[in-house]
């Protein structure tokens, strides 16, 4: 491990290995916490940044750039942001080892979020076979010609729905199944069936939308990123965001226009892209799903 923290350059398959297993932990001991197995042992858990920052310089170095800024970056996000946040705001300190009131929100905008953001990009790039930092890491994943072949015929078909784009008839009809979704999130809150039930429909609900308009976004040659950013971040991050800022309780003193403003253009943004036509030929995203062969979108 002293090797992977000093001069070790991680490849992509490795880099997401060890970001699931950190990942996987932290989850694990905050549902342990919230389920009181575990008292306030999720402020103790923060030990796992160090290696968390040992990954991101790995990975890093292997497309040639300072494992510097993965160090600095998560001291910033992940220190100075959250401390900077207690010392202006003095907040209370909740036992999940969250920040009470507006101090969750600008935490959750100025801290968590570009962390996520930031394990997020420095994953993506793939190796640089040139980079100056010659060591590879003896962690690094070489995936074999036989598991390669594997997961081409089991794995990446199914997974292929991240990165294919629809046509203007594909997406009005996925587009039924998001309002199907929303249509029994809604009977399961006049039920009283539970608020992981609620919450875990509209989670689908958005993160559907969000692919339809990502696969959308791709028929005109855009990336899905667009598509993603928009619907994820104006139906859940801004109100989210908002409701930590301004308090749930003065929420509803506020003009309608503010409190739902970020749906609307949510919903703005999900029916604009499925007006214009796409690209009647194959773009570098390859040819559309169509429901017959040689139907134009």
């Amino acid at each position: 491990m002293t090797s992977l923290i000093l001069n070790d350059r991680l490849n992509r398959p490795a880099y997401w290995m060890f970001i699931c297993i950190f990942l996987g932990i932290r989850i694990g001991a905050v549902v342990l916490t919230e389920m009181g197995y575990i008292s306030g042992f999720v402020r103790l858990m923060d030990f796992i940044l160090f290696f968390v920052a040992s990954v991101l310089g790995a990975r890093l170095r292997d497309f040639g750039w300072s494992a510097f800024w993965g160090w600095a970056g998560v001291a910033v996000f992940n220190v100075v942001v959250p401390l900077g946040i207690i010392f202006l705001l003095k907040p209370v300190l909740l036992p999940s080892g969250g920040l009470s009131g507006s101090a969750g929100g600008y935490n959750t905008l100025l801290s968590t979020l570009p962390f996520f953001a930031l394990i997020v990009a420095v994953g993506s790039p793939p190796s640089d076979p040139n980079s100056k930092y010659r060591r590879p890491s003896q962690y690094n994943i070489v995936v074999s010609e036989s598991a390669r072949q594997f997961a081409q015929h089991w794995i990446l078909p199914p997974l292929s729905i991240f990165r294919r784009r629809v046509s203007r008839s594909a997406y009005w009809a996925g587009l039924v199944i998001v309002l199907l979704i929303l249509f029994a999130q809604f009977i399961a809150e006049e039920s009283n069936k539970g608020r992981l039930l609620v919450a875990s429909l509209l989670a689908l609900a958005v993160a559907v939308a969000a692919l339809l308009a990502a696969a959308r976004l791709r028929d005109f040659g855009w990336s899905g990123l667009w598509g993603w950013g928009s619907v994820v971040g104006l139906s859940l991050a801004v109100p989210i965001a908002t409701i930590s800022l301004i308090g749930e309780s003065r929420m509803v003193t506020l003009p309608m226009h503010i409190v739902l403003g970020s749906l609307f253009l949510c919903m703005a943004v999900i029916v604009i892209v499925g007006i214009p036509a796409g690209n009647p030929g194959p773009n570098k995203y390859g040819p559309p799903f169509r429901w017959k062969k040689n139907n134009v979108a």
